[in-house]
């Protein structure tokens, strides 16, 4: 055997390291492509309601990057804020099938459906600006930006 002919990592290590990931998901996503949903307005009672086309949904970590920016949005000044989604590919339902992840793409939104720990975030509208991901076939990283000013209706 050669000196240096083997992996420097063990076979075993990826599953042995996924716990360790997955125990900082806390949270409950759904990914999907909002131009891909369908939405009907009920002119009477002054409201949308859509029936959102789910890509992805799981457990996450949902985490701030930087501070908030002022930013203009149509002549109206805006609060954004950045943020990493880290998510947990092992064990969750994906689009059809197990441990398949969907072509998410730039301006795919994400709703936080389940937060334990700040149940504030599940009222934010996340777009997706760029999907990273990481070598580990564990997890993939979404960066993501929420405009503080718009909130979505989130019925108990």
């Amino acid at each position: 055997m050669a000196l240096n002919s083997r992996s420097a990592l063990h076979p075993k290590w990826l599953t042995h390291s996924n716990p360790v990931a997955s125990g900082f998901y806390f949270a409950t996503i759904e990914i999907f492509d909002p131009n891909a949903s369908a939405g009907t307005y009920n002119a009477t009672t002054n409201e949308w309601t859509s029936a959102r086309t789910v890509l992805w949904t799981g457990k996450a970590r949902v985490q701030a990057v930087r501070k908030a920016i002022a930013r203009d949005v149509q002549s109206d000044p805006s609060s954004f804020q950045m943020f990493e989604v880290h998510i947990d590919m092992q064990g969750n339902t994906l689009a059809g099938s197990e441990n398949t992840m969907p072509d998410i793409r730039a301006n795919h939104q994400l709703f936080v459906t389940d937060s334990p720990y700040d149940e504030s975030i599940e009222g934010y509208i996340f777009v997706i600006t760029g999907t990273l991901s990481t070598s580990n076939p564990w997890g993939k990283m979404l960066q993501c930006e929420v405009d503080q000013e718009v909130k979505r209706v989130v019925s108990p």
